[in-house]
């Protein structure tokens, strides 16, 4: 778990130099975007862990 929240931090911390150059609208609609794509990650992981092998 402390891995995936590194990962994301980094990712984040690259993403926040990118959205500088941005205009609102865009900057919000690029945080969407990672927050969704980081939730479907997630719920793969987690599906994985309850499913039987």
């Amino acid at each position: 778990m402390e891995d995936m929240l590194f990962d994301f931090a980094q990712r984040t911390g690259r993403i926040s130099g990118v959205l500088e150059g941005l205009s609102k609208t865009e900057q919000t609609e690029v945080m969407i975007n990672l927050i969704v794509s980081e939730a479907i990650k997630t719920s793969r992981n987690l599906r994985g862990t309850f499913e039987p092998k």
